[in-house]
């Protein structure tokens, strides 16, 4: 977007930001677990059901119910679906040659809600469903949301502490360049979906 301003732009990163997977399963104690290859399988449609062996694997001793999976995301362009999509493209080869990242891009699969709170409201609706939605509507709303493992292997639950790992571990790369993704960053203490909300400051002289 750089090429459309009129001036000199330039980004000035004011807050980082966990996006999390919420979801409607009442029948489920306990926190869910999700890999990349998890949910990257549910939003391209082909995980169909909860007790698919994928998601059973990484959930041993949770009782999964054979509930449909209903998918939500967003149908406007968004920042939080430019990090989910950048998380899914960095974590999932499928998903990378497929759909891709951008802030507004062709779903598969689900049934689209405007902003977060659009999302989670379909999500709380729709026993079965799964969404993904900025960590404070999550909160908010009182929704339960999936740990994710990260790309050292660790299942985490998102907070700001997890997502400031999600920086730490790029920080020579944020040094060079205060742009670079966050998603999937290798700190064994990071929340694997993260990324950073920028003003965009003209550089112009006054």
């Amino acid at each position: 977007d750089l090429k459309t301003m009129p001036t000199t732009t330039i980004n000035v990163p004011i807050a980082s930001g966990a996006t999390v997977l919420v979801y409607n399963l009442p029948e489920v104690q306990g926190d869910l677990k999700l890999t990349a290859d998890d949910i990257a399988g549910i939003f391209l449609g082909k995980i169909k059901t909860w007790n698919d062996p994928k998601i059973a694997a990484d959930n041993a001793g949770v009782k999964l119910p054979s509930t449909p999976i209903t998918v939500a995301h967003r149908s406007d362009g968004s920042g939080t679906t430019y990090i989910f999509t950048d998380y899914l493209s960095a974590a999932n080869a499928d998903w990378k040659s497929g759909p891709g990242k951008g802030k507004e891009i062709k779903w598969p699969v689900g049934v689209g809600g405007n902003k977060n709170d659009g999302v989670a409201g379909l999500v709380k609706a729709q026993p079965g469903s799964i969404g993904y939605v900025e960590l404070a509507y999550a909160v908010q709303n009182k929704m339960p949301f999936a740990l994710i493992k990260n790309k050292a292997g660790q299942f985490i639950k998102a907070s700001p502490e997890a997502t400031s790992a999600a920086a730490d571990g790029y920080l020579t790369d944020l040094q060079k360049d205060i742009r670079t993704s966050i998603v999937n960053s290798p700190d064994p203490k990071a929340y694997p979906i993260a990324g950073y909300t920028y003003a965009l400051i003209s550089a112009a002289p006054i």
